[in-house]
């Protein structure tokens, strides 16, 4: 999401893809955006929302925003210890002036979650059949008629059917958020003509009639949404289907939705944990760095495979023929020997430790330059050593923090936290974390390659 909910639309990661997400407030039958930027004029909103502030946290992204008398908390929860490939929307409303008033809050999103790809087919369908504490949830599937690679999978988004909810599904976004801001209220319909993303742009909305709200806040509404995926990766050439299949993605919406009132209480405690702990080490600046850093982090990993043998996936920790990449592997692999020897597991822990000796002896001698002062940067290729890429300017910001934590010297580790949190409050880049800046003009490097990435997201020790 951009620093301003309002007038903006979420991107994917690369920041070339808008994945429409909108929301708007009716309060006293006038309607205010509340979140994207759906046109206003086109909808037939007038009045204008003032964002009061923005806080983020390792967890969450929070929200506060003035639609005329009221305020409206707007809340992204990424629970990451539950490891599921869905998070929480939370909205909540209470009057600023003291009166009570009616309000109404409708969500939408944009077929454009399924695909990157404007022209593609997509399809879609309603379910009611996911019971849940309070009642059943009302869900909209929407997936790309193109299964490729990259593209497969299924958008689940869905609302408590509680207090007043009505929906409408498939129609145009101008359509749909029109009749809400006219009426408060939605269709119960569902346009079944299925077609591609940019012939109208279907959109998939829930509407809630909180009704007359006083002067404390109002039920918190809570919605889901994940792009669930059977197929998880290929590894040795065999497809590995995601944990979250050995249920059904019905199941696995039940259970995360029942959780959430646990989740909420867990994830504030986890957040203040990670913030204090970060805190004590390097100050406010190093618990603004893992604020960025913590959910991009766990973007990249993924559980997979049948519960009697599960594995956490790692993206992008390993590149062809490149030295100190192909180390981090060794090193993994020897610390694997070390996690099987403490749960008992010794034949298992002396294949690890011997593997992890033999391909460290084979890098020693692949990687060495001629002259011992340096690693080649690609294995076996002599004169290929950099400064581990951080040849002026250019400034890996993961490798800034590994440096920071292998230093004994707190004074030097501080330099380093507080050059990287620099550049993260001044860039006019405004990009997910980069893991690659110019340390003169204070910008990311001009490659997509360079942001988003999990990497970026591993916080020092």
């Amino acid at each position: 999401m951009a620093e301003t909910l309002v007038g903006n639309w979420p991107q994917f990661w690369t920041g070339n893809q808008i994945k429409g997400w909108g929301a708007n407030a009716g309060v006293d039958n006038q309607s205010y955006p509340i979140m994207g930027n759906p046109g206003q004029g086109m909808i037939g909103v007038t009045a204008n929302t003032v964002q009061i502030s923005l806080t983020v946290t390792p967890i969450t992204s929070v929200y506060v925003l003035q639609a005329g008398p009221v305020a409206v908390t707007i809340t992204f929860l990424s629970p990451v210890e539950q490891s599921i490939p869905l998070f929480y929307l939370s909205i909540s409303v209470v009057p600023t002036d003291g009166k009570s008033h009616s309000i109404q809050i409708e969500a939408d999103i944009s077929a454009e979650w399924a695909n990157g790809h404007r022209t593609v087919q997509v399809q879609w369908a309603t379910d009611s059949t996911v019971t849940v504490n309070g009642g059943i949830l009302q869900t909209f599937t929407v997936e790309s008629t193109q299964q490729t690679v990259f593209s497969w999978g299924t958008v689940v988004w869905s609302n408590l059917n509680a207090n007043r909810l009505t929906w409408q599904s498939g129609d145009d976004a101008i359509t749909i958020r029109k009749a809400f801001c006219s009426n408060g209220t939605l269709g119960n319909t569902n346009d079944a003509t299925f077609r591609a993303i940019n012939a109208g742009y279907p959109i998939f909305a829930f509407s809630n009639d909180l009704g007359s709200v006083g002067s404390t806040a109002s039920q918190t509404l809570t919605d889901s949404i994940g792009h669930v995926r059977a197929q998880a990766i290929q590894r040795q050439s065999q497809t590995v289907n995601a944990y979250w299949t050995n249920y059904d993605w019905q199941g696995l919406l039940q259970y995360f939705y029942n959780e959430y009132p646990n989740a909420v209480p867990r994830n504030s405690a986890l957040d203040s944990k990670t913030t204090n702990a970060a805190t004590a080490a390097y100050g406010n600046h190093y618990a603004a760095i893992l604020a960025l850093a913590t959910r991009q982090a766990f973007g990249g990993m993924e559980f997979v495979n049948p519960t009697a043998e599960p594995y956490l996936m790692l993206k992008e920790i390993s590149a062809d023929d490149i030295a100190n990449l192909a180390l981090k592997g060794i090193l993994a692999i020897g610390e694997m020997g070390r996690i099987s020897n403490l749960v008992g597991n010794s034949a298992n822990a002396s294949h690890y430790t011997s593997t992890a000796q033999s391909y460290i002896s084979t890098w020693n001698t692949n990687t060495m330059d001629s002259s011992g002062k340096f690693v080649n940067l690609e294995s076996g290729k002599v004169g290929t050593y950099e400064l581990i890429y951080n040849a002026f300017p250019y400034q890996k910001s993961a490798w800034e923090r590994w440096i920071a934590a292998s230093s004994n010297a707190t004074s030097v580790a501080q330099v380093f936290v507080d050059d990287l949190f620099h550049f993260l409050k001044t860039s006019p880049s405004h990009v997910p974390f980069t893991d690659n800046y110019n340390t003169v003009a204070d910008t990311q490097k001009a490659s997509i390659l360079a942001k988003g990435l999990e990497i970026a997201g591993l916080p020092a020790p």
